[in-house]
C-alpha cells in the first residue's frame, strides 16, 4: 500500500495524521449538514415520511434513493482509507466477513 506520509519523520507521522483525520472530519460534518438542508436532504425527509405521497409530488424515489446511495458509499470509502492509513495497512484475509459485519448486533 502506498504511504503518502512516509516523508514524514516518525515523531510527526501520528500528530500530522491526527490532524489530517480532524480536518477530513470537520469537512465531512460540513458536507453531511450542507446535504441535509439542501433540497436533495428535503426530498429524502419527504421520502422517508411517505414514500406515496413524495411520489404524488413527482419525486423519483428511485433516483433519490441511488443518489443517496452513491453519497454514502463515498463516505465509506472515505472512512475506510482513513481507517487503513491510521491502521498501516490491512489484511483482506483477516476480516472475516459475517463477524465484522454482524459485530455490532452481539
Amino acid at each position: 500500500m502506498p504511504d503518502p506520509l512516509s516523508l514524514l519523520p516518525g515523531e510527526l507521522r501520528f500528530p500530522i495524521d491526527t490532524v489530517g483525520l480532524i480536518l477530513i472530519t470537520i469537512v465531512v460534518y460540513v458536507f453531511s449538514e450542507k446535504m441535509i438542508r439542501s433540497p436533495l436532504g428535503r426530498m429524502l425527509r419527504a421520502v422517508r415520511d411517505n414514500e406515496v405521497a413524495a411520489e404524488s409530488l413527482r419525486k423519483n424515489t428511485t433516483q433519490i434513493r441511488i443518489k443517496i446511495i452513491m453519497v454514502s458509499a463515498a463516505l465509506a470509502a472515505i472512512t475506510g482509507a482513513l481507517y487503513a492509513f491510521y491502521v498501516g495497512g490491512t489484511i483482506a484475509f483477516a476480516y472475516d466477513r459475517a463477524s465484522w459485519t454482524f459485530w455490532h448486533f452481539l
